[in-house]
Parts: structure tokens; C-alpha cells; sequence
């Protein structure tokens, strides 16, 4: 097939649909070329005319599945996306990639605690180091609560965000402001103080903030 033609492309794997009696992977192919072409309906429907077959092996089943949360994400559909992500990865719980877009919808969605946790087994089954990125999370969780005065909920989750990255500037900087929230100005400073030690690339922010409770500190 030529790069890049898909409407040739997809001519010629209609052929091989025919002349083959619908080789599996002919589907995937096609399927994948209709999301490319943003015909997100009738990738949709090559994908979901795989799971419609009878005896399909698991492997077949999964694939299956992750290319229709792609078409589903790459239409908009995120619940839907979610949906067959989160079936794929009950059944195959060490499905990388599934994993990978799952988590991405999760914060697409604001669905911070799901996100974190999917973080950590992206984490656990690629080798890589998430913690930084689960305490991104678990401190944007943790500021939201603090918006709306669920200091219990905020502390719990800050607790989160400093166990899988204890440097984070974003955990330290929601800590300062718990503290300072509850009139603790030490321990606001020395969080301020601690965050812009590991992040001096964010002094415009977070000096400011330290000037603020050490003047306050000083009354």
C-alpha cells in the first residue's frame, strides 16, 4: 500500500477482505485507517464487528477493545473511551498502552484519584519512576478540597503527594497553604521555603507567597 493514500489503501484491503474471507488483522488495518481519516462511525464499526464474531481469541478481544477507545477518544467520546479502556485493563491488567490512555483520560476528566492510582500501576508495569507525576495529581486533588473546605480530605491527600514524591513543589506549595490556612506561618514557611529550594525555576511564584507569611510571622 502507498503511504499516505488511504483511499487506495483502503480499496485494496477491501480486496483482501474478499479474496481472504476477513483476515482479522485486515479489520484492524481498516479500521485504523478509517479513524485516521476522522470517519470516526465506521471505525467504529469495523472494530465493534470484531467483537461480534464468535470464538475470537482473548488477545483478539483486547486488541480489539483498545482500538475502539482510540476511535471513541479520537471522536470525543470519553466516557465511552473509559468504558472499553477499563474493561480492557480488568481483564488484562498489565495492558501498557491501555493503562497509558486510561490514565490520560482520567485527568482529562478531573478524575484525579483514579488517575494517580492508574500512575503507579503505569509505574509498576513499564519500570519508570511516576512518583513525581502521582504527586502532581495528588496535590491538584488536594487543592481542590482545600478550595472547598475539606481540610480533612486536603490533608489525607497531601499525605499521598509528599509519600510518592516528597520534593514536589506542587505537594509543598499546597501544604503551605493548608498550614497557612490553619495559622501554622512556621510550618507555611518552611513547606514555601523547602519548594523553592527544589524548584528555583519557580521563584516568581513561590517567593512572593514566602515574603507574605514571613511578614505575617513577624506581627
Amino acid at each position: 500500500m502507498l503511504e499516505g493514500d488511504n483511499d487506495l489503501a483502503i480499496k485494496e484491503l477491501a480486496l483482501a477482505l474478499k479474496s481472504s474471507g476477513g483476515v482479522v488483522e485486515a479489520y484492524f488495518a481498516l479500521g485504523a485507517l478509517f479513524r485516521e481519516r476522522k470517519e470516526y462511525e465506521r471505525a467504529v464499526r469495523v472494530h465493534q464487528s470484531i467483537l461480534m464474531r464468535r470464538r475470537q481469541p482473548k488477545a483478539i478481544q483486547h486488541k480489539a477493545h483498545f482500538q475502539l477507545a482510540l476511535d471513541f477518544r479520537a471522536a470525543g467520546f470519553t466516557r465511552r473511551a473509559i468504558k472499553a479502556l477499563e474493561w480492557l485493563v480488568s481483564k488484562d491488567k498489565k495492558h501498557l498502552k491501555g493503562w497509558e490512555q486510561l490514565v490520560d483520560l482520567y485527568q482529562d476528566m478531573g478524575q484525579w484519584e483514579r488517575a494517580a492510582l492508574g500512575h503507579r500501576r503505569v509505574g509498576k508495569l513499564s519500570g519508570k519512576d511516576t512518583g513525581p507525576v502521582e504527586a502532581h495529581i495528588w496535590a491538584q486533588l488536594a487543592g481542590e478540597e482545600l478550595l472547598r473546605g475539606e481540610p480533612a480530605k486536603a490533608r489525607r491527600n497531601l499525605k499521598r503527594a509528599l509519600s510518592a514524591h516528597r520534593t514536589s513543589a506542587h505537594a509543598l506549595h499546597v501544604l503551605a497553604c493548608y498550614q497557612e490556612e490553619r495559622g501554622n506561618l512556621d510550618a507555611a514557611a518552611r513547606a514555601w521555603s523547602k519548594a523553592l529550594r527544589g524548584s528555583p525555576d519557580l521563584v516568581g511564584f513561590l517567593l512572593p507567597r514566602l515574603e507574605t507569611v514571613l511578614a505575617q510571622r513577624k506581627k
